[in-house]
């Protein structure tokens, strides 16, 4: 009889992501922040591929600031909103947000988040 390991604890690495969807009109200037303790691009394609649109990954970073303390995506969402970025209102959706023809500032302000 064989015995099973069981491993009571695994630190998993949160990592924080940005997609933008070209082509889509209404999503256009609105970047989608989240999170995932996966590998970002299958969980992204989960979000849209079903669909049939293609997204654009902006950014992949591991969810943590530089003192070593892990962060979540909403409190990017918050560090966001207090640079005066809008949050959308896309139906249900809740992690959109308007960057005005500047996706790349996503990446920045989430750099500065660290």
């Amino acid at each position: 009889m064989s015995k099973a390991i069981i491993k009571p604890y695994e630190e998993l690495e949160r990592r924080i992501y940005g997609y933008v969807l070209p082509g889509v009109p209404s999503h256009e200037g609105y970047v989608k922040v989240g999170e995932t303790t996966r590998e970002t691009w299958v969980r992204v394609c989960e979000q849209v591929g079903t669909v049939g649109l293609t997204p654009q990954l902006l950014f992949d970073k591991l969810a943590r600031r530089s003192d070593g303390k892990w962060f979540r995506d909403r409190d990017l969402h918050r560090f966001y909103e207090l640079h005066g970025i809008t949050k959308a209102k896309l139906g249900a959706a809740t992690e959109w947000f308007y960057f005005d023809g500047f996706p790349q500032r996503a990446e920045e302000l989430a750099a500065q988040n660290h």
